[in-house]
């Protein structure tokens, strides 16, 4: 027996933000027989999507990959109430791969994640190096319509130059990239020591694609 399809309405009914949008939305099921229809929020982002990239090389024939430290603000806003705090940034910092917007106008993701690797990594390297890690997915889909890209890339470690950045006060409070062996980042996940949760997945899916898991 086919299941009869189940339609949902959907209707924008308030756009506030600039880069980040929170939208509020109508949401009507037109199969329930009661019609039902209540409001639901969602956040979207200039450009919608997001690429990340797992950079990694070899070191006395041991994998290496390369994370950084990065200012995450929505952390310390965790304790935010009804009144201002004043905290260390130290207490925000989560080890991630490096990431960043797709731009609305940008076609190539994997161009997108080339620069990225340069602004935030100090590496130049080839598009057509850049290879991907499977399927997008999505981190917080209860709020956000954001699908991240997942890439990975091999990088000289002798050509590394100085992280050219974005100019923002995030990034140049966010530490440079440094390596950490594979031996070392397994343990970690096992242990959920790695809270941003794009960083662990491509983390994973770098290692299953190398064979190393």
């Amino acid at each position: 027996m086919t299941k009869s399809k189940r339609y949902v309405e959907i209707r924008k009914v308030k756009d506030e933000g600039r880069f980040l949008h929170h939208n509020l939305l109508s949401v009507s099921h037109l199969n329930s027989p009661q019609k039902e229809k209540y409001p639901y929020e969602v956040i979207r982002r200039n450009g919608e999507d997001s690429v990340a990239v797992a950079i990694y090389t070899k070191i006395q024939g041991e994998i290496y990959v390369g994370l950084k430290r990065v200012v995450r603000i929505a952390v310390l806003a965790r304790k935010l109430k009804n009144k201002p705090i004043v905290c260390d940034l130290k207490e925000s910092l989560l080890l991630e791969v490096v990431a960043g917007s797709i731009e609305e106008h940008e076609r190539s993701r994997k161009s997108r994640a080339r620069e990225e690797v340069l602004e935030e990594a100090g590496f130049l390297v080839k598009t057509s190096k850049v290879f991907s890690l499977g399927k997008p997915f999505f981190t917080s889909p209860g709020q956000s319509t954001e699908k991240i890209y997942p890439f990975a890339v091999y990088v000289d470690i002798k050509s590394k130059m100085e992280e050219i950045g974005d100019g923002s006060m995030v990034e140049k409070e966010s530490e440079k990239v440094k390596f950490y062996p594979f031996k070392k980042i397994v343990p970690m996940i096992k242990r959920g020591l790695i809270e941003d949760a794009k960083t662990e997945v491509i983390l994973l899916r770098l290692f299953f694609k190398l064979n190393l898991l």
